[in-house]
């Protein structure tokens, strides 16, 4: 078991951080706490931990910008409502001045008896997916943890720990699904364009944006972006555009404060009845039967 103050003893920074805690719970497997951590300026600084970390960001904040220590050529990334750090694996971070209010979940998978997990090797995983994770079943085990920690209830502890197990599987199969071996580079979008891509897809409100604005952001004409995009991603843009707009849906279903049509004018349907025509067509069921079928009670 680690001590009480592993979280903030993981991060060493010449920054002073003012944390507020609020519920937390501790376990031999897991520690789980609700914080708003102050930054009072911008500035740098070093996280390491031998458990794993989940962190859930609850509410807007200034962002943080990351990077794997010891990958060679590792850009930063920003990071996103949701991230993971695998166990042993130091991160720069670099850190804006703020408030951030987030669920953050130390926890160690062989402790928690499901000892194949030993075996991952978390050596490949992508910054883009462990830094702003996309995925509504992570989300989901993430919303389970926070509704354990700040309302504890019958088998609380068995709840967490289910939950611990089901995200960490469904992590390694991301990074499974990314492993896919990579076409020569004189075909494919740079990282650094393709990360540009990416963020205006997934990360802006409203319509999406048009093949010209994409490619301009990446610097190549409209045909070559497109067939550099495909090669990339393994998709078409319309396919991936639609995918991704899928996959934001459903974590904004995810919400229960969020109305239907809020939902439908952030992922960039003209209305409430166009969204949910399309969410049944991909999901065979309307938005509102996909939230009551994943509400975390």
């Amino acid at each position: 078991m680690l001590g009480e103050d592993a979280l903030d003893a993981a991060i060493s920074s010449d920054i002073h951080f003012q944390v507020r805690s609020e519920p937390s719970l501790r376990a031999e497997a897991y520690q789980l706490r609700v914080h708003t951590s102050v930054c009072p300026r911008e500035g740098d600084g070093i996280y390491h931990s031998p458990w794993h970390l989940l962190e859930a960001t609850l509410e807007p904040c200034q962002p943080i910008w990351n990077r794997f220590l010891n990958r060679a050529g590792g850009e930063q990334v920003r990071v996103g409502s949701l991230m993971f750090v695998p166990r042993n694996e130091p991160v720069q971070c670099h850190f804006t001045r703020g408030a951030r209010r987030t669920m953050s979940c130390l926890f160690d998978l062989t402790a928690l008896g499901f000892e194949r997990a030993a075996a991952w090797n978390w050596d490949d995983i992508d910054p883009a997916l462990a830094f702003d994770i996309r995925d509504s079943f992570v989300q989901l085990a993430a919303q389970r943890l926070r509704q354990e920690v700040q309302t504890p209830s019958f088998a609380s502890e068995l709840q967490i720990e289910s939950a611990l197990i089901f995200l960490g599987a469904q992590l390694q199969r991301l990074v499974e699904k990314r492993g896919h071996p990579q076409v020569s580079d004189a075909k494919v979008l740079s990282g650094i364009g393709l990360r540009r891509v990416l963020e205006r897809i997934h990360d802006e409100d409203g319509p999406a944006p048009s093949v010209g604005e994409l490619a301009r952001l990446a610097g190549l004409s409209a045909p070559v972006f497109s067939a550099r995009f495909r090669n990339a991603t393994g998709k078409t843009l319309r396919s991936y555009v639609a995918n991704a707009k899928l996959e934001k849906a459903k974590m904004l279903l995810l919400d229960e404060h969020e109305m239907v049509k809020q939902i439908a004018y952030r992922c960039g349907f003209s209305s409430a009845a166009a969204f949910t025509m399309s969410f049944r067509q991909e999901t065979g069921m309307t938005p509102t039967e996909f939230r009551s079928m994943y509400r975390v009670h």
